[in-house]
């Protein structure tokens, strides 16, 4: 057999060998970036933001972050919940400028309408007084929310 071809099969071994370690060993900060949903909890600049309109006509948020990485998030601005208004959105000073955070909190919702001290339509589980709680994505932001011109447009693609 040519030495040629023996030295050529040698490198190219070496080369092939060299660069599957090079891919199994490569660092976290090194390797390709899948795209995400965001982590909640966790602080995302944000690109901009608007409302826009679902296909059943819902009034949503669509935050669109710097971090093309990272999917576009959808929130709402208020729930009602038994005829309360919850604000979903809260201004957070110790933000960095134009950065937001998403969090899911327990709220506690009552128990229904009270008239001259007394309860009315209470929830009873078991026979016993129920305190309803619901879990609320809530949205703390740093920056101004832009005025919206009417009609809204279109949410982009649902995820679920």
């Amino acid at each position: 057999m040519n030495r040629g071809w023996i030295a050529f099969g040698a490198v190219t071994s070496f080369i092939v060998f060299a660069l599957l370690i090079s891919t199994f060993t490569r660092t976290p900060a090194l390797a390709p970036r899948l795209v995400t949903d965001v982590q909640l909890g966790t602080v995302y600049q944000v690109g901009h933001t608007f409302k826009c309109v679902l296909a059943t006509g819902e009034e949503v948020r669509d935050w669109h972050l710097l971090d093309r990485w990272i999917k576009n998030q959808l929130s709402i601005d208020t729930y009602e919940v038994d005829g309360r208004t919850f604000s979903a959105l809260r201004l957070d000073p110790t933000l960095p400028k134009g950065h937001v955070r998403f969090r899911k909190e327990l709220v506690n919702v009552g128990t229904g309408p009270s008239l001259e001290g007394h309860d009315y339509m209470k929830t009873i589980v078991n026979g016993r007084e129920a305190t309803v709680e619901r879990e609320i994505l809530f949205v703390e932001y740093n920056g101004t929310l832009e005025p919206q011109a009417r009609p809204l447009p279109a949410c982009g693609t649902p995820r679920g």
